[in-house]
């Protein structure tokens, strides 16, 4: 999850908090990880356990941030300690609009075609990888998974940035 470390930002960590709440009820045994203060104090007023708390700000996200929240998470997911990996942030839709989004990073879905879904005279061909696919994957993921955490801190700090000017000029 996150949020932002002050208020004063309109809707901005209401929606973010409220869709966390109803993703947290939909799934048992659930395991909740925090950026940003304000999330870190709704979650522990509400005695909702929190598993990890990352003490950074949510302001100026880094790529070596990002990396730090990526090897915890992956390696609870390697552990087994989860089963799944979904984020709630905030993204903006325009300017004037922002969007919260909850998504599922892990584990990845495959979407391959069918060959129903080819064009007429497409033929899908094997691929012989160098080395294994699972090789692949263990090196491409975990870079994946960065890239996405890193976009999720700077999306969220656009976003709230947004919305703190539009609640101050609306005010």
């Amino acid at each position: 999850v996150i949020t932002a470390d002050k208020g004063m930002a309109g809707a901005y960590n209401h929606n973010v908090l409220k869709m966390t709440e109803e993703h947290l009820a939909r799934f048992d045994n659930t395991k909740l990880f925090v950026i940003g203060e304000l999330g870190r104090q709704y979650f522990e007023n509400r005695g909702i356990p929190i598993d990890g708390q990352f003490m950074y700000t949510a302001q100026n996200p880094t790529h070596h941030r990002a990396r730090i929240i990526t090897r915890k998470l992956l390696s609870s997911f390697s552990d087994g300690e989860i089963d799944d990996l979904h984020i709630v942030f905030t993204a903006m839709k325009n300017s004037i609009e922002c969007e919260t989004r909850f998504r599922q990073l892990l584990p990845l879905t495959a979407s391959m075609p069918n060959d129903k879904d080819l064009p007429a005279g497409i033929v899908q061909e094997q691929f012989l990888m160098q080395p294994s696919p699972e090789n692949v994957l263990d090196a491409i993921v975990p870079n994946y998974i960065n890239g996405f955490i890193y976009s999720a801190l700077v999306e969220s700090y656009c976003a709230e940035q947004n919305s703190r000017m539009m609640a101050m000029q609306n005010a």
